[in-house]
């Protein structure tokens, strides 16, 4: 669980690139950056990879108010009005909550953090220009589900671990600044070969999606269709437990065809429960459900 303690704001995800190197060392990984800071995690010379986004929303300061409260750009998110309310961690560990007093046509030059001084001077002492923040994870749990703010960025990762304690032959590719129209994932495949790419992503909870009912193998996102025959081994590969749909999210399913020399796609997401409020929930039977499908295919194929 102390993954969700971990800030990884898009353009700042060294820590979280740090943690999963260690994880990825301790279970035998061939472990290496490339100048974007995408991590590559290599095991055997399969030619699967395995790839999930490890940033989240970042909120960066670029000013004050008279009244203490501090200036933000959004640039990662477009949906900047599902910010509001929530609380927020800057990268120096101060904590705060964003303020907006716009209910319609929101955006993010609307937005205030709220650190909980009452002049520019104080704000300036606590906060530098330029420092970045995201989401506080402020997690709770029971026996079923994990409930969290913005934890749906932590679940692919999450899955992405559990596959890679059994997966031989296989490559796990972590890459930043995805929510920055999948940049650090575009210089990944522009360079990096493989025969299969299998993205890591969530889904919200939908009439044809539920939580608890297994993992989701997308056949269609917003920009591409993932390759028919790695759809339907997926699909095979997760038995009983899996679901079928379709998501208006941009899984950039379709990068691998264009960029690099080319390889087959595949897309496997968690459903989140209210996924982009302020308490996401997600099943960890799901999470389970998803490494398991993910291995089973692995194992297929090689």
């Amino acid at each position: 669980m102390e993954i969700f303690e971990i800030l990884s704001p898009s353009g700042r995800e060294e820590n979280m690139i740090s943690y999963i190197k260690a994880f990825g060392e301790s279970q035998g990984y061939k472990c290496n950056t490339d100048v974007f800071g995408n991590l590559i995690c290599e095991k055997g010379d399969g030619k699967i990879a395995v790839e999930c986004g490890v940033d989240s929303v970042a909120l960066m300061k670029i000013g004050e108010t008279d009244s203490g409260m501090i200036k933000v750009s959004v640039p990662s998110s477009k949906e900047v009005s599902s910010l509001v309310g929530k609380k927020v961690k800057f990268l120096n560990g101060v904590v705060g909550v964003v303020r907006c007093d716009k209910t319609e046509n929101i955006e993010d030059s609307d937005l205030n953090i709220d650190i909980g001084e009452t002049d520019k001077e104080g704000t300036k002492e606590k906060v530098p220009m330029g420092e970045f923040a995201t989401l506080c994870a402020d997690i709770t749990e029971n026996e079923k589900f994990i409930f969290g703010n913005g934890i749906s960025v932590y679940a692919p990762i999450i899955t992405a671990l559990e596959v890679m304690k059994n997966a031989d032959d296989t490559a796990f590719l972590f890459t930043t600044q995805k929510k920055f129209a999948g940049r650090g994932l575009k210089a990944l495949l522009g360079g990096y070969e493989a025969d299969t790419v299998i993205s890591i992503n969530t889904i919200p909870e939908k009439d044809e999606v539920k939580c608890t009912e297994g993992a989701v193998v997308i056949i269609k996102e917003k920009g591409a269709v993932p390759t028919e025959k790695v759809r339907k081994a997926l699909i095979k590969a997760g038995g009983e437990k899996v679901q079928v749909g379709a998501t208006e999210d941009n899984l950039f399913l379709d990068l691998p065809l264009i960029c690099g020399k080319g390889a087959l796609t595949g897309g496997v997401c968690i459903g989140v429960r209210d996924k982009g409020k302020a308490y996401e929930g997600i099943a960890k039977a799901d999470i389970k459900s998803a490494a398991e499908l993910i291995l089973n295919y692995i194992n297929k194929v090689n």
